[in-house]
């Protein structure tokens, strides 16, 4: 048996063993439920059993506990023997385990007890100050600090754990309250600090510590998951607040309410909505900072129609908010909260158009698990604001209830992964350095993918812009062997699980008929051949941004067939790998495309690091990748400004040039989103806008050039390697023929990746067939040299020069340091960026055409709408 599980058949038994039945057959109760104390002498009552929350407690002794300590104490059981008694009365058989889980179980709850008494002890030993700084800064009551056992850590904790309560060492430290330092010394894990123990049903399940002073971290838990919020024997009520701290969470108990805690933003968790089955209405009160109101939406999505929020004034949070109110705003404050589904219709409304309907469908879900009432009038309501059939809202109700139902029977359907406030904090410091791009290509290598430099940091700067209106889309493209998927596969591990979306194949109307969100995420296809039938869609995703089909759909209440439209919404950023040096057109066009170097000194790269593996190198671990993934969660999309806009220049041949400008200024904003943390921002016409660096400029510019030169000549590296090789041979002479086996001999290669290679060229126009067929053999021409006429993309360093030559050096991008403070770029901290993206590139030698009229350019933003600016509007806030 599980863990889980027997907490489960735990939890059963305490259930249906009535507490006041099972102690009142061993004293004498009262009608109050009050006794004589059976574990110490008194001659007034104050032994008292509470049965909604099934504890019982002593206010002269302290023995507090479950029905089963009670049998513990008052019988001398084993846990165990508590356990088999209360099943067998409640009729439920125990369940069959090995010796070894019997005693695993019996362990597990020796510690529970350790904690207890550590809880004790700690309680007992509270010191003046840590009573002064409860009662009078944080403003407890006696009864609170009792009532909830909060002590201080003042040290002696082995000693009486050990010494005199008789507890095996190993079981403390696996309690977690002991801890061995570094140079192995036993010691109290909550050292100096105020602790505050969670008590449910009478025992001790988690414990938690407050720095006195505020030195080190402000809190600490004990080691492992937290599983319980704070104080859950609340949600017995009807009426329950939940707070975001301990210390809010005990002001509300104090001044009469039932409450909960949260302990940490990311705690809650969907599991938690089972437990607030008995609540019918939870007020939802998070500080009134961001993170409080972002951990109070994803509260109410989950509580769904149980949930009213109520904001906090100024950015406080409960406690010092009671300290200068009275209960009378305290009441006012909690009847001014607004029920969670009201306040998404709100949100709703003013969204933009354009991102609407992707929002609305990310709401509907929550509707499934609310009553029929409540789901009949939001249905109503979202009919009527947004003009949707209530036949295409409960269809989308539908289909969040069979993937609900999917999950359990089973299917495997991943839970966003919540992330430590430790990686939340080095995912911030990752994002803060200038060199993240080049930490980032050497942890490919520790995992094992070397080379591929430019490559890496396309496919990184690729992933990344899924969060835009305009994701980049891409082709790797490479022989069979080359280690396209490879590359691919270490790429995605830097992005969180549930962003990206990786097959194999996928068949025709496979992607019209998901449940899930598509909008945002990354679809890597692994071979592009086999998701060939899927094309028309993969491309209206692409140019669209989302799928929309009507299918016929059963409905359960009257057996009858009804149409239902269904719109799948994107945007996807799109990778694909093949071995086809062209593919059609239509899929051309929409994607940069890559492609895999095949040298020898990549081969001796590649080997190199295949006996690394075998040689005792420690890998990356997978909290190393988490904190990259968490750095991709704290990115948010917003608006990009691109001051230097009039400077920059593009080709206007061939046709395709429309689309790649805007891959080109994409990558401009997603490497100023990438470093959001250490850019500019200015504000007009209320919007705040990102400003784009010129170091944003100088990767665009270095990643861009060779897959837009590519583009315009329309080969693949080994065409051009070939035709070079043909054009050197020729030396001139356009009349010299040249077979097969020529070719073969002058680039070495095996026949077939010639063959290959000589019809690409043949058929993009540089090489023709000069004799041949009917059974003779092909003899080829040179014809020209790719199209390479026209300028080329502006260099980085000129940009600078150009910006400096019109005064607009205060639009330079800052360089934020180590310790958050913004440092002006001058000119020689502009180069030092770009030699870095240089170092780890291949240089590039060629850079394609570019027009020279200049004229005004629509500036895309994240927001999908397209402005202009001009010079004058380019003034940033300081």
């Amino acid at each position: 048996m599980e863990k889980a599980d027997f907490r489960d058949f735990v939890e059963t038994v305490r259930e249906r063993s009535d507490i006041v039945e099972v102690i009142g057959a061993h004293i004498h109760l009262d009608r109050h439920n009050k006794a004589l104390c059976p574990f110490h002498d008194e001659t007034n009552p104050s032994f008292s059993v509470d049965p909604k929350r099934g504890i019982f407690k002593c206010f002269g002794c302290s023995t507090y506990g479950d029905v089963f300590t009670f049998l513990q104490h008052h019988l001398k059981m084993t846990f165990w023997e508590s356990l088999t008694m209360l099943a067998e009365q409640a009729g439920i058989p125990l369940p069959n385990m090995t010796p070894e889980k019997r005693k695993r179980i019996i362990d597990n709850r020796t510690i529970a007890d350790i904690r207890f008494e550590t809880a004790k002890f700690y309680h007992q030993g509270l010191t003046t100050e840590a009573d002064n700084y409860l009662t009078e800064e944080r403003r407890f009551t006696k009864e609170t600090i009792s009532r909830f056992m909060i002590g201080y850590a003042n040290g002696g904790l082995r000693k009486h754990l050990v010494e005199e309560c008789r507890f095996l060492l190993q079981l403390c430290l696996e309690a977690g309250v002991l801890k061995r330092d570094d140079n192995g010394k036993v010691r109290d894990y909550f050292y100096k600090r105020i602790i505050f123990p969670n008590l449910k049903h009478g025992r001790v399940v988690h414990l938690t510590g407050r720095s006195l002073n505020d030195q080190g971290p402000k809190y600490i838990h004990l080691p492992g998951e937290i599983q319980y919020l704070y104080n859950e024997d609340a949600l017995y009520d009807k009426e329950v607040l939940i707070t975001e701290g301990i210390p809010d969470c005990l002001s509300e108990v104090q001044a009469g309410y039932s409450a909960v805690a949260v302990l940490g933003t990311h705690q809650f968790k969907e599991e938690h909505r089972a437990r607030f089955k008995p609540c019918t209405t939870v007020y939802v009160l998070m500080d009134g900072d961001d993170a409080g109101k972002q951990a109070a939406k994803k509260i109410g999505r989950i509580l769904a129609d149980k949930a009213i929020i109520v904001e906090l004034p100024d950015k406080l949070d409960l406690n010092d908010y009671l300290k200068n109110h009275s209960q009378d705003d305290l009441r006012e404050l909690k009847e001014s909260g607004k029920a969670f589904l009201d306040l998404e219709v709100e949100r709703l409304k003013a969204c933009p158009e354009n991102r609407r309907l992707e929002k609305i469908q990310e709401f509907l879900p929550v509707l499934a698990d609310v009553s029929e009432f409540q789901r009949k009038h939001y249905t109503d309501v979202i009919s009527r604001e947004f003009k949707i059939t209530k036949k295409t809202i409960k269809s989308y109700i539908q289909a969040s209830r069979i993937q609900e139902s999917q999950t359990e029977e089973g299917e495997q359907v991943e839970d966003k992964p919540s992330y430590t406030d430790q990686e939340e904090q080095e995912a911030l410091e990752l994002l803060k350095d200038p060199n993240l791009l080049e930490r980032f290509n050497k942890m490919t290598e520790k995992l094992g993918c070397v080379g591929e430099e430019n490559n890496k940091v396309m496919l990184y700067l690729a992933f990344t812009s899924r969060i835009l209106d305009d994701p980049i889309s891409l082709y790797i493209k490479g022989d069979s062997s080359g280690g396209k998927s490879f590359l691919v596969d270490v790429v995605s591990r830097f992005f969180p699980a549930e962003d990206v979306l990786a097959f194999t194949t996928i068949t025709t109307k496979a992607l019209y008929h998901r449940t899930d969100n598509l909008s945002h995420k990354v679809l890597i296809i692994y071979e592009r051949e086999g998701a060939e039938e899927s094309d028309y869609s993969i491309r209206s995703l692409q140019s669209e941004k989302k799928l929309t089909i009507s299918l016929p759909v059963k409905d359960p209440e009257t057996g009858r067939f009804e149409t239902v439209d269904l719109e799948i919404m994107g945007p996807v950023a799109v990778i694909e790998t093949t071995t086809k040096s062209h593919l059609h057109p239509e899929n051309e066009t929409r994607c940069f495309t890559l492609f895999i170097d095949d040298s020898e000194e990549q081969t001796k790269r590649i080997h190199k690091a295949l006996i690394t593996r075998y040689s005792g190198v420690r890998l990356p671990d997978l909290a190393e990748l988490r904190v990259w993934q968490a750095a991709q969660k704290e990115l948010k999309p917003h608006p990009v400004w691109i001051p230097y806009w009039k400077h920059l220049k593009f080709p206007t041949q061939p046709l395709r040039m429309r689309r790649d400008f805007l891959r080109f200024l994409t990558l401009i904003a997603v490497s100023t989103l990438l470093y959001q943390h250490q850019r500019q921002k200015a504000t007009r016409d209320g919007v705040e806008y990102l400003i784009a660096g010129v170091e944003d400029y100088a990767t665009a510019f270095v990643l861009g050039s060779s897959a837009l030169g590519r583009a315009i000549k329309q080969l693949s590296p080994k065409a051009e390697e070939l035709l070079d090789r043909v054009k050197s041979s020729v030396d001139g002479d356009l009349s010299k023929l040249l077979t097969r086996r020529d070719i073969r001999e002058l680039v070495g290669w095996e026949h077939k990746t010639v063959v290959k290679y000589v019809k690409e060229c043949v058929g993009q126009g540089v090489l023709e067939i000069g004799e041949g067929g009917n059974g003779k053999t092909y003899k080829y021409r040179f014809i020209k040299s790719p199209d390479e006429t026209g300028g080329v993309l502006l260099h980085p360093r000129e940009l600078q020069r150009l910006i400096e030559t019109e005064e607009l050096s205060n639009l330079s991008t800052p360089i934020q340091n180590a310790d958050g403070q913004v440092n002006a770029l001058n000119k020689s901290e502009l180069d030092q960026p770009i030699q870095a993206i240089q170092r780890r590139t291949v240089p590039v030698t060629e850079s394609p055409p570019v027009a020279d009229e200049e004229e005004q350019l629509p500036l895309p933003l994240t927001n999908g709408q397209v402005g202009q600016v001009d010079s004058s509007d380019c003034t940033p806030n300081n």
